[in-house]
């Protein structure tokens, strides 16, 4: 059973959207009936503003049990990647689709809620967090409002559905969730919103660093986030996240420089320059639990940041060798170097060599192995760095 018919609207006039007519959407629709799913949520906001697609999800009335074995019994592969929540992957070639059953919260602790399936549209969309997140769009084009999402995006408002506290502790991400929406989406801050924020901001210390990290890194992306990151600090949200380590004036001033020098945003290193006076890379990484790979990033760019000596190429490419292209781009950034056209530039047109010695060289040679094999390696390295990487294998052998 889909919306009902009488609240279905057309779409505006030239609305299209490729992805509803693809060849794997229409298998499943086919599958499951095309009167018992619905698209739901990003891509029918994002198309309806005629924005990029990336992932596309779906709501049924039937049970993921169901929606299974109709799947199954078209040859569409599928993931039980979420059935406590009725959520089910169907995957078809390179393509995937989280399709979940329509639901109601009985209960939530602020981080996680319990559900109940049912095949009431209106109640799935009650349960979502922001009225532009409930638009549903039919098989055929038709869309389902049952919040007043399209107003709202035609007003560029980011607004909870009901009651903004009541949204808010069934899960306190939406408190960040709401800012990163605003950001990208509205024209001015929800007042109602923004004060039930502020009122419910302790609820964030109940939340995992993870998912606060995996938000922030989003709503980082946006070029023009300094109006966002005010918000937040009125309401409150940025101390709450990160204590009396947050410094506003050293993001606004990083951000200035990227804009200033044309540079691409790089949310992590944004994430890094909220706190940067008072937390070290190593600090700032435990702090939000980041991968070793971007732990090491942040780390090479501290100390790139301390190298303020670079003024030529050769310089430049000791400081690529050292910390990696990226690392040092970013500390030029930071920095709001002069030097970071040059570096741009000699990132794109030189390739970082790999040192042609091994310690099986100087064995070959009749050196023993041992510490002292180790400190050789380094100080020849050493050497073939200052050179500007122009020693020969047979050059750095015969000088050890």
């Amino acid at each position: 059973m889909g919306p009902p018919i009488d609240r279905l609207i057309d779409p505006p006039a030239g609305w299209t959207a490729e992805w509803l007519h693809s060849d794997f959407f229409m298998s499943v629709i086919e599958a499951l009936g095309r009167d018992n799913v619905c698209f739901v949520g990003g891509a029918v906001r994002d198309s309806l503003l005629e924005l990029a697609v990336s992932d596309i999800d779906m709501a049924t009335s039937h049970t993921p049990e169901v929606v299974q074995r109709l799947l199954g019994d078209a040859s569409i592969k599928t993931v039980p990647t979420g059935l406590k929540h009725g959520t089910v992957t169907a995957i078809y070639g390179d393509r995937a689709c989280e399709i979940t059953t329509l639901r109601r919260d009985v209960a939530s602790d602020g981080r996680h809620a319990d559900v109940e399936f049912t095949d009431d549209w209106q109640a799935d969309a009650e349960r979502r967090d922001f009225t532009i997140n409930a638009l549903y769009a039919t098989p055929d084009g038709k869309i389902f409002d049952p919040v007043g999402g399209l107003a709202d995006l035609r007003q560029r408002r980011v607004r909870f559905i009901g009651n903004p506290e009541e949204r808010i502790r069934e899960d306190a991400l939406r408190i960040v969730r709401f800012y990163r929406f605003s950001a990208r989406f509205a024209e001015h801050i929800d007042r109602a919103g923004q004060a039930a924020c502020g009122k419910c901001v302790d609820l964030i210390d109940g939340l995992s660093i993870e998912r606060i990290r995996d938000e922030l890194l989003k709503m980082f992306s946006r070029a023009e986030i300094m109006p966002t990151i005010k918000l937040m600090q009125q309401s409150g949200v940025l101390r709450q996240i990160f204590g009396d380590d947050w410094q506003p004036t050293t993001f606004q001033a990083y951000c200035t420089s990227e804009a200033r020098l044309n540079a691409p945003i790089n949310s992590l290193v944004r994430l890094y320059q909220l706190p940067r006076d008072m937390q070290s890379a190593s600090e700032m990484a435990a702090k939000f639990k980041l991968s070793n790979k971007d732990r090491r990033f942040l780390i090479n760019i501290e100390s790139a940041v301390q190298q303020t000596d670079i003024e030529t190429e050769a310089d430049v490419r000791k400081s690529f060798y050292q910390f990696g292209k990226a690392a040092t781009a970013a500390a030029h950034i930071i920095l709001s170097s002069g030097v970071y056209g040059r570096v741009e530039q000699l990132a794109e047109n030189w390739t970082i060599p790999e040192f042609p010695l091994k310690g099986r060289d100087l064995i070959a040679k009749g050196a023993e192995a041992g510490p002292e094999l180790g400190d050789t390696l380094a100080r020849l390295e050493q050497r073939w760095i200052d050179s500007d990487f122009s020693l020969t294998k047979s050059q750095l052998a015969a000088t050890q």
